[in-house]
């Protein structure tokens, strides 16, 4: 155990089955991190808030990068037949998405009463 964390074993017989899991994890990284980018450009295209719009085609950047990232790791771990959840990195990813999505919701009231007062 390092750092407190409770790793789980991953027998060898079933790495197979662990290392398509894990690309199916990361291939749903990839769906959301398009999706994110895919409507920040619209908010930029469509000049409702281009900081927001920037904002979110970075964050969107940044989780395939991070995708990458776990799924790298996380095939490392199954080679080493130690496995274990990274809750951080959910709770980072939710908290983000959430956040922007605020940040639209008040972006796009504040627009609507400017624009009728």
């Amino acid at each position: 155990m390092s750092r407190g964390k409770k790793f789980h074993a991953v027998p060898e017989v079933s790495h197979a089955q662990e290392f398509l899991s894990n690309e199916r994890t990361f291939l749903s990284w990839i769906r959301t991190s398009i999706a994110v980018l895919t409507f920040g450009i619209a908010i930029v295209k469509f000049d409702v808030g281009k900081p927001i719009g920037v904002t979110m085609v970075v964050f969107g950047g940044a989780l395939s990068a991070v995708g990458a990232y776990n799924y790298r790791r996380t095939n490392v771990r199954i080679i080493e037949g130690k496995v274990e959840s990274d809750n951080w990195l959910v709770l980072w990813t939710s908290v983000s998405v959430v956040g922007l999505s605020i940040a639209v919701i008040i972006y796009l009231i504040l627009q609507a009463a400017r624009n009728n007062p």
